[in-house]
């Protein structure tokens, strides 16, 4: 996993990381966070980062019934850690 250095590079390791929860089944969570980075008109990055750990947070808690692979839960632990400090 890369790690973004900037905004943009961080929505397209996001939309790296939705083909990744496709391509291991979880088509919602993926749907989710597509959804929130293409569907809804933000008015600023303040309203789009919490939403966004509020579903990473949310895929990681909700993994017990389709365990996620091992790299993709650290990269999505990592995006909690760094918008916990926005």
């Amino acid at each position: 996993m890369r790690f973004p250095m900037n905004i943009q590079e961080f929505y397209k390791c996001l939309d790296e990381m939705c083909l990744r929860l496709r391509k291991v089944g979880r088509e919602s969570e993926a749907n989710r966070v597509w959804n929130l980075l293409h569907k809804v008109a933000w008015t600023s990055a303040s309203e789009l980062l919490p939403e966004l750990e509020i579903a990473f947070r949310d895929i990681l808690a909700n993994s017990g019934e389709s365990p996620l692979p091992r790299e993709l839960e650290s990269e999505l632990a990592k995006y909690v850690r760094m918008l916990d400090k926005t």
